[in-house]
């Protein structure tokens, strides 16, 4: 048996995406979903309580995209010896220091960010950046969020640096 099909025997055991990620990165079918995450206010710099469902999965996105790749300890001194941190976050700050000549500039440059950040989304059918205005040196935006369901939840992100 070559390794592809045995990775394809292996998936077949899984009936969610979920699943089969949790399958790919060394889990089993066993393990626990992350039912749940803290909210946090991010106009207020505060923990804003614990989330379940689709505000959880939001919160997580959101977490995902403001957070610099590879520059957080995000599960320090856990039993995966950090491995996540390297593949944890998204490259918004790469865009800081750039110059956009227009809105249409920076609404493609934050598409190409969403866009990278699906691969590691799994609970997310589409990041869409609806719109992205340059006000002085920060960015506000719009993303819609759409889950594997179908549901959409408009997320702002206001006050990037660039």
């Amino acid at each position: 048996m070559d390794a592809e099909e045995l990775i394809g025997e292996m998936l077949d055991e899984a009936e969610t995406p979920q699943e089969e990620e949790s399958l790919l990165n060394g889990g089993s079918l066993t393990d626990a979903v992350r039912e749940g995450t803290y909210a946090i206010d991010f106009k207020r710099g505060r923990f804003a309580g614990k989330v379940t469902g689709e505000q959880a999965i939001i919160q997580r996105v959101v977490k995902y995209i403001l957070t610099p790749r590879g520059e957080v300890d995000v599960y320090p001194g856990s039993d995966t010896e950090d491995i996540e941190d390297d593949v944890y976050g998204s490259y918004i700050f790469s865009l800081i220091g750039e110059v956009y000549q227009s809105d249409e500039d920076i609404t493609q440059a934050l598409q190409g960010v969403c866009d990278m950040a699906l691969n590691e989304l799994t609970d997310i059918q589409s990041l869409l950046v609806d719109e992205a205005t340059i006000v002085g040196d920060k960015v506000q935006a719009r993303i819609v969020v759409q889950l594997q369901n179908g549901t959409e939840t408009e997320v702002a992100v206001d006050g990037v640096g660039v």
